[in-house]
């Protein structure tokens, strides 16, 4: 083997390793590609300068705000689910500090607000109203407990005097019993359709059947039931009834029927007599007038009823429904019961007047700022080493569509690295296409590629490596393939077809290719450096990205130099007319290339 050869080898061998070694490199680049364009910004511009002088004094804050869209249906409730749902991932990533605004939050804040006021205005109308109902309270009961208390002594006085007299007093005293019994269970419950004879005549009947036969009670009941229809009528109203004190004519008709009570002068001045020995002895004749009132079983109903007339006019008009339950009941924990009772009245009376605002109808028109027919958004602020995550729960839903500046360069990374693999396999198809279409070979097309592909991704793993220590804009990885292949075919092809044309002419290979470096080489040389010079003037720029750019055209001219220029004729040398395949000799790639050519204008002109 020539020493020529084996020269040849060893540079292709040592290219080789040198590519196949960046190249590994090459598909870590979109993972460290710069996609943001401040970052990248030379720092004297004002821009620059006012982020530099906020951060200084301010901080550079390690928070993120992730504008979060959320596409709604036509069911009313699918706003607050589908906010709620929003709201639960956020809580669920469990980072420190992290927050959410949108409808749902606001309105909540609006309706605490709301919820806060309704409740210091009832808290203020309440303050009066609780005390004035513990006064209250305390006044019907005390009152109440006096009225029974005078009751039971009245009732027991009168009935210790009534024991001395004969039967007929005790028959009146007994008829009295039963015709309050009667104004009670059977006249109250039943009025106005009854009357005092059903009244009378009931309680007569209900005598007789208890103790038998007696004139003396036809004869009472009939004087008594004369002289109230006289005085009340025949169907006056209980509190009518009530207000006469019947025991007084049932004991003065006893005295005019037995004329005389042993002891006392007349026998109708033993409750008279009774009620004006308590005055002598300093009661209160209202009370007393009420426990008489209430009959000799101290009535409670009956006694609430009189009290609830004597107190109703200078009642506060909230506390008049809860007279009832204030009066004559020993419990105190009904106050606490009435208070909050009144409180929820008043609250609800405040919310029919002014009811709480609707989360689609907020003041200030703030639903338009988060809602319109089809969308919602929500705000989300969190640390940003959360933020991955919490793309990741939350485009698991595909009515959620989460935007933020690092989402927007994910995304765009995601694009870039698509978009680079389409480009490059349509780019090499295309040139591979053109190349057979041009040359007529097979084997140099491959070769040519090959080595151009190779060159390809060691300039990914070059720029990895810039990228890993500086910065690089991602728009840079889009513009080095075009360079690469677009020169790199077109050296390469000036490189074969004037091999392919000292051969045709009887030169052998290595005649042809010494022919062809002499000429083409120095031609490639002028041309790749006329290029790298222009394109890569792009890194006298004083914008960083502009820089980038410029150092992946060096790189890619650099590489695109050394494959054309130095390993492709190394390849050359070892096959020789191999590269030729299949056609060999027979491509004449002048006239082919012109017929092609012809054929194209032809086209283009049709």
């Amino acid at each position: 083997m020539k020493f020529r050869n084996i020269r040849s080898i060893m540079i292709i061998i040592i290219w080789l390793l040198m590519m196949i070694y960046l190249a590994h490199y090459a598909a870590k680049v979109f993972g460290v590609l710069t996609y943001d364009e401040t970052q990248l910004m030379p720092s004297n511009i004002e821009p620059m300068v006012v982020s530099h002088i906020v951060n200084k004094y301010i901080g550079t804050p390690n928070k993120t705000t992730i504008v979060v869209v959320i596409k709604l249906d036509n069911e009313s409730t699918s706003l607050i689910n589908r906010l709620n749902y929003v709201g639960n991932v956020v809580r669920s990533i469990d980072a420190p500090n992290a927050s959410l605004i949108d409808l749902l939050t606001v309105y909540n804040d609006i309706y605490s607000k709301y919820n806060e006021t309704v409740m210091k205005i009832a808290d203020k109308l309440m303050n009066n109203l609780t005390r004035n109902t513990w006064n209250l309270y305390w006044s019907l009961n005390n009152e109440c407990s006096s009225i029974l208390k005078l009751n039971k002594e009245y009732y027991s006085e009168v009935y210790n005097i009534s024991s001395n007299i004969k039967r007929e007093l005790n028959i009146t005293i007994i008829y009295e019993q039963m015709l309050y019994n009667q104004i009670q269970n059977y006249y109250v419950k039943h009025y106005p359709n009854v009357t005092l004879n059903a009244l009378f005549t009931m309680t007569t009947r209900n005598y007789v059947s208890r103790y038998g036969y007696s004139a003396y009670a036809y004869e009472l009941s009939n004087i008594t039931l004369r002289e109230l229809t006289e005085k009340v009528g025949n169907k006056p109203t209980p509190y009518q009834l009530l207000s006469i004190n019947i025991t007084g004519l049932l004991l003065n008709n006893y005295e005019r029927l037995i004329k005389e009570y042993p002891g006392l002068n007349s026998l109708n001045n033993i409750t008279s007599y009774v009620y004006q020995s308590f005055i002598n002895r300093g009661a209160n004749e209202t009370l007393l007038k009420l426990a008489v009132l209430i009959g000799p079983q101290a009535n409670i109903n009956l006694l609430k009823l009189l009290m609830i007339n004597e107190y109703i006019n200078n009642t506060p008009a909230l506390l008049i429904p809860y007279l009832n339950q204030l009066t004559c009941n020993n419990n105190p924990s009904i106050v606490y019961s009435v208070v909050n009772n009144i409180n929820s009245s008043i609250i609800n009376i405040i919310t029919q007047e002014k009811p709480p605002p609707s989360i689609f109808n907020l003041p200030n028109n703030i639903t338009k700022d988060f809602l319109n027919k089809t969308y919602t958004v929500a705000l989300i602020t969190t640390p940003s080493n959360y933020e991955d995550m919490l793309y990741n729960l939350l485009v698991r839903k595909d009515w959620i569509y989460p935007v933020s500046t690092n989402i927007i360069l994910y995304e765009l990374e995601k694009i870039v690295t698509s978009d680079v693999d389409i480009i490059d396999k349509t780019t090499a198809i295309l040139v591979f296409l053109t190349m057979i279409s041009m040359l007529g070979t097979l084997i140099g097309p491959v070769a040519s590629l090959t080595l151009l592909g190779l060159s390809y991704l060691a300039s990914l793993g070059l720029l990895y490596g810039w990228a890993v220590n500086f910065k690089l804009y991602y728009l840079t990885v889009y513009m080095i393939a075009p360079i690469i292949f677009g020169i790199g075919i077109d050296y390469s092809m000036l490189m074969l077809s004037r091999y392919l044309e000292e051969r045709i002419k009887g030169f052998n290979k290595d005649e042809a290719l010494k022919i062809t470096l002499s000429r083409v080489r120095p031609t490639i040389l002028t041309s790749a450096s006329v290029v790298g010079l222009g394109l890569g003037s792009f890194i006298i720029s004083r914008y960083g990205y502009m820089q980038d750019i410029g150092i992946g055209f060096i790189v890619a001219v650099s590489l695109t130099i050394i494959a054309t220029a130095l390993v492709l004729p190394e390849v050359m040398r070892l096959l020789g007319d191999g590269l030729l395949w299949p056609m060999g000799l027979r491509a004449k790639s002048l006239e082919l290339r012109t017929a092609f050519l012809s054929r194209m204008a032809k086209i283009c002109g049709e």
